[in-house]
């Protein structure tokens, strides 16, 4: 029996992600924790299982997350490959990462660890996840006009109808060589809302059609698990935690009786957004028998500063010296600046936005870079804008008279010079800044359980999360092995219980710690 066009379609579009086969079986708990136990002396079935709701499984405590991990990376590779043997037998995948590399990769290491003799297929909880059009998905949609999709703009496209839904669950299949996926995920279908929203219609009406289509997608999921395809399915929603809003998904507006394979829910917990624990949907999960994956353990959105990391180890140059050394650049630079203008003042040259002074661009980004990795990407962004300036500079040069012509040279070979080492520390600065504000907010919270046995924030953070059973399993993504051996000593520290409800005034004391680091 050939294969229908949507499905042609996508193994072209995707065919180099596509495993060779599909391995038989589906996730059975029993197995992977016996090895452990029987590996590992200190094994203690608390702090490294968990029952998965009404599942039937046991699975581990913490899960690896897929977010940024592709097929091509050798380091994502060893990493997961450390995490499957080492205590967590948990992926959590979605057909939108990179593009279906990320589900490529979990395939490529569970076959080379089966043919290793070192995990079977059953060994291993795999969570997938479809509802996103973008990337090359947006390409096979532009071939194929599925249903109800919810369109954002050109490369953004949002859809949970059971055609799409088909295509996505037999693409991820074919692209990690399974023949059954554990749990499919309908992944932050609160799109439709948030278009809804936009687009000004009224809020009992959105959500009306909003639940109809979850159930029209339930009804679908059914079926792929009476066929095999999928053990068990659900939601993953940034909007479980948010109570009576027009974007909110409710657990009580579903008809969970009628879904037998509902039985998990993904949602965002960490130290700030602590919605899921203090209001209803811990309490309605446990209820229903619902496996709680929790997602951004480390990674917190609060309204005044936006994308609040909750981790930061310091490295060799994390230092107040590191901090200051880019301040006293800039000066220098800016000094430099107004010495330059003055050699050009007859060609009445000044620095404008066609050619920006180094000092003003620094300071520009200095304000408004919040995390390591968007320094690393402005850094590559700047050196060709300030490279335009230099250039053009040297060219003033050029045609003024021989004593002027050296001076300036002399000027600029020093700004130069002050540009390339403020370039080199420019990530090196907001590094140093995020330790020294997680460093503070650990130390904020250890003055109030000084038993904690640590004083870095994400092992704090993880252990909030770890102290209750809800979330079942946190997830997080380990994508070097140091940072899935880091984590996995969270198997052999317990967290104390009453870390589970969190910390009074927390939230503000983040917010003033942020604002006088960062500012907003």
């Amino acid at each position: 029996m050939s294969d229908p066009d949507h499905i042609r379609t996508g193994k072209r579009i995707f065919g180099s992600l596509i495993q060779p086969d599909q391995l038989p079986g589906k996730y059975e708990s029993g197995p992977y924790f016996k090895n452990l136990k029987a590996t590992y002396p200190d094994y203690d079935e608390k702090a490294w299982q968990i029952e998965a709701g009404k599942t039937g499984w046991t699975v581990s405590r913490l899960g690896m997350g897929t977010y940024r991990m592709q097929r091509d990376s050798r380091e994502h590779y060893d990493a997961l490959r450390e995490a499957l043997i080492s205590g967590t037998n948990v992926i959590d995948t979605s057909a939108n990462y990179m593009d279906g590399s990320a589900e490529a990769l979990i395939g490529d290491v569970i076959r080379d660890l089966k043919a290793a003799g070192r995990i079977q297929r059953e060994n291993i909880a795999i969570v997938t996840k479809a509802g996103y059009i973008q990337g090359k998905n947006s390409l096979l949609c532009a071939e194929i006009d599925f249903p109800e999709q919810t369109r954002f703009d050109r490369s953004l496209s949002h859809c949970i109808h059971p055609e799409f839904l088909e295509n996505q669950i037999e693409l991820s299949r074919l692209r990690m060589g399974l023949e059954t996926l554990d749990v499919i995920l309908l992944h932050n279908p609160e799109y439709f809302l948030k278009k809804a929203r936009q687009d000004n219609i009224d809020i009992q009406e959105a959500q009306k059609e909003y639940y109809r289509r979850i159930h029209q997608a339930f009804d679908f999921l059914e079926e792929m698990r009476k066929e095999g395809r999928i053990q068990y399915y659900g939601i993953s929603s940034n909007t479980f935690p948010v109570y009576g809003q027009y974007e909110s998904t409710d657990l009580q507006r579903i008809d969970v009786d009628r879904y037998p394979g509902f039985k998990v829910i993904q949602f965002p917990a960490n130290l700030i957004e602590r919605g899921f624990r203090e209001g209803s949907l811990c309490r309605n999960a446990r209820e229903l028998g619902l496996w709680t994956l929790a997602n951004r353990p480390l990674n917190a959105f609060q309204s005044k500063i936006g994308l609040l990391r909750l981790a930061g180890t310091a490295g060799p140059d994390d230092s107040d010296e590191a901090i200051q050394s880019l301040l006293n650049l800039e000066e220098e630079m800016q000094d430099l600046e107004f010495r330059i203008q003055g050699e050009l003042s007859e060609e009445k040259f000044h620095f404008d936005t066609r050619f920006p002074a180094a000092g003003s661009v620094i300071r520009y980004y200095l304000d408004r870079l919040r995390n390591p990795e968007q320094a690393h990407a402005a850094t590559s962004a700047l050196s060709p804008v300030l490279q335009k300036t230099v250039n053009h500079l040297y060219g003033r040069a050029e045609v003024l008279p021989d004593a002027q012509k050296e001076s300036l040279h002399r000027l600029l070979e020093s700004y130069v010079r002050r540009i390339n080492t403020a370039l080199a520390s420019l990530e090196k600065n907001v590094r140093a800044r995020h330790h020294r504000f997680a460093r503070t907010l650990a130390g904020a919270i250890a003055e109030k359980i000084p038993d904690l046995g640590s004083t870095d924030l994400s092992p704090i953070a993880m252990k909030y999360l770890l102290a209750s059973s809800c979330p079942s399993t946190v997830l997080c993504g380990m994508r070097r092995v140091p940072y899935v051996r880091q984590l996995h000593t969270l198997y052999n520290e317990p967290a104390p219980s009453r870390l589970k409800d969190g910390f009074p005034g927390l939230e503000q004391r983040a917010v003033e710690l942020w604002s006088k680091e960062f500012g907003f």
